[in-house]
């Protein structure tokens, strides 16, 4: 009879997801005699407790690989910010201004440095000093579930499941070989994107191996190709919408302490109006940002003790290495200091010392570009006692690092050097003194000498020890079921680093903070959990039951900024 009503249930479960656009997963296997389900135990996230039923008292949204297909999204970040619990707060390939090429989820909009993101239920490392998962580091090819528990865990994972946690499976026991190609464009034809990956198991009856790489490539979209973000749209006194922009024009806005903004217009001097005169910062910056991805993946697992007195051991090992290579086109930097241009400067209009806002156009806007790297392995043993209780001890390395270069940023000093004819004059290697009034001035010559590349390192690593047990008690079972309970211990230790180049050390870039920042701490954490069934399948309770958490966790660590400018 129970075994029916389960098949009525998976039945009943299967429309309510068609309509419902969820998935449930429930890890079962079928009789070759009997053709029943069988169920098998499971950890649900948000749970270190296996169990053989899918009810949890968090909300949880469990989305299978077939989803994923289903979705047509190339990349799992596509597919992760488009789940509803996801608002607000992250970062992804539509942000351009503020992205470093990061991919984040931010359940329920608390942050994505509040968001856990885990691969087979354990850490990935952050990406540098944002305390945040780069989904772009974890291979699609590889995903077998996403599991998204849609509450807070703390207890159970520490302060940074706070919003919540996404859990990615991964295939395991897989045997044979599975390619995936996939190719997306717009209806615009453009923001191409390309998916090729490939995936390799083999067992025996001790073990099984997995491999499997993966690699992505996105196309930009450019805001000045669709109508919607083609230009800022602006709204006049009277309600009307006009294209502005920037106030920092092109050419370039001046005034002084005793009028507004003015600018050169045909070569006469007017006042500066915004529907006129506004730089359009959208020509020159992406939509949806460019990148590519190459990836790999394998774990294994070797059966060390099959049988014994005290039970089974198996030594397992996974390791994930993702390289991304990614860039961001923004508008051209513009003169925001408002530098003073002396009356002295031959190409200055009004013969007085006036302040200039003006766009750099001509060095083809700013560009950022990045080259990150990311690695984790994990080694370990997990085994079984006789009595059923379940055991693992794990380490866990993780590491992080960022080579990134931001071109076309303006140098404090030679900026100023060029506007002023006495101080160009003063320097051998000044180009000559700019006009910045009129367009089309700023030559190769002087962006040469003004503008600077700034190209810091950012790094972090991650090591975590963990050891888990969980199990029951026994022959003691209450009428729901048996009493289930899980501890365990884990170690964390996490470094972050952020180091600025020479240049930006010295402090010679306007809007680059010249601070080398570095921080670290040390957690140790206790946990314990206990799922108390009393009542199932009664006609006053489907389920009734308790489920009891606590951690304790004791922290050490600093957090600096240190100066690195010179003196003489």
């Amino acid at each position: 009879m129970k075994k029916r009503w389960l098949r009525l249930f998976v039945l009943f479960m299967s429309f309510a997801l068609i309509f419902s656009g969820g998935t449930v997963v429930l890890a079962q296997g079928v009789d070759k005699d009997t053709g029943e389900f069988l169920l098998e135990e499971v950890i649900v996230t948000g749970s270190r407790i296996a169990r053989s039923d899918v009810t949890s008292i968090s909300p949880i949204s469990v989305f299978s690989k077939e989803d994923l297909q289903v979705s047509g999204q190339v990349t799992l970040e596509d597919f992760v910010q488009n789940i509803p619990s996801n608002t607000g707060g992250f970062l992804g390939n539509t942000i351009n201004n503020g992205n470093d090429g990061f991919a984040s989820v931010s359940l329920r909009g608390l942050g994505s440095n509040r968001t856990l993101v885990l691969l087979n239920g354990q850490r990935m490392p952050s990406a540098g000093e944002n305390g945040f998962v780069d989904l772009n580091m974890i291979p699609t090819g590889i995903v077998d579930r996403v599991e998204v528990l849609r509450d807070g865990a703390s207890t159970i994972y520490g302060s940074d499941a706070i919003a919540g946690v996404v859990n990615i499976i991964t295939k395991r026991d897989f045997e044979g070989a599975e390619f995936q190609f996939q190719y997306d464009v717009t209806g615009e034809s453009d923001g191409e994107m390309y998916l090729a990956s490939g995936l390799f198991g083999a067992s025996s009856d001790r073990g099984n191996v997995v491999f499997g790489v993966d690699y992505t490539k996105r196309e930009p979209i450019w805001q000045k190709d669709r109508g919607f973000s083609a230009c800022p749209l602006f709204e006049n006194i009277d309600k009307s919408l006009y294209c502005g922009g920037s106030g920092t024009s092109y050419p370039g806005q001046f005034f002084n302490d005793n009028y507004d903004g003015h600018i050169l217009d045909n070569e006469q001097i007017v006042p500066f109006d915004s529907e006129q005169h506004a730089y359009n910062y959208a020509t020159q910056s992406y939509m949806v940002t460019p990148q590519q991805v190459l990836s790999t993946y394998a774990n294994g697992s070797y059966d060390l003790v099959q049988e014994s007195a005290f039970g089974t051991v198996t030594a397992i090992m996974e390791s994930v290495w993702s390289n991304r290579q990614s860039d961001q086109l923004m508008a051209a930097v513009g003169t925001f200091w408002s530098p003073l241009v002396p009356s002295t400067n031959p190409y200055n209009p009004t013969g007085e010392d006036v302040y200039v806002a003006r766009r750099l156009v001509e060095t083809g806007g700013r560009h950022f570009t990045q080259d990150a790297s990311s690695w984790r392995l994990i080694i370990g043993l997990e085994g079984e006692f006789n009595n059923g209780w379940k055991w693992d001890a794990t380490y866990n390395y993780g590491r992080w690092v960022d080579s990134r270069i931001i071109y076309g940023q303006a140098n404090k000093v030679n900026s100023a050097t060029v506007l002023d004819p006495d101080l160009c004059a003063a320097d051998p290697a000044c180009p000559g003194v700019w006009d910045p009034f009129r367009v089309d001035t700023l030559t190769e010559d002087l962006q040469n000498y003004t503008l600077a590349n700034h190209s810091p390192v950012q790094r972090s690593k991650m090591k975590t020890l963990q050891i888990n047990l969980t199990g029951d008690l026994g022959d003691f079972e209450l009428p729901g079921g048996p009493v289930q309970w899980a501890v365990g211990f884990e170690n964390r230790k996490e470094e972050a680093l952020f180091q600025p180049d020479a240049a930006a050390a010295m402090d010679l870039i306007y809007y680059v903070a010249p601070d080398r920042t570095e921080g670290q701490y040390s957690v140790d954490e206790l946990y314990g959990e206990v799922r108390v069934p009393i009542l199932e399948e009664k006609p006053f309770a489907d389920i009734l039951a308790a489920e009891i958490s606590a951690a304790r966790m004791s922290a050490n660590g600093f957090s600096s900024k240190i100066g690195t400018r010179t003196s003489p």
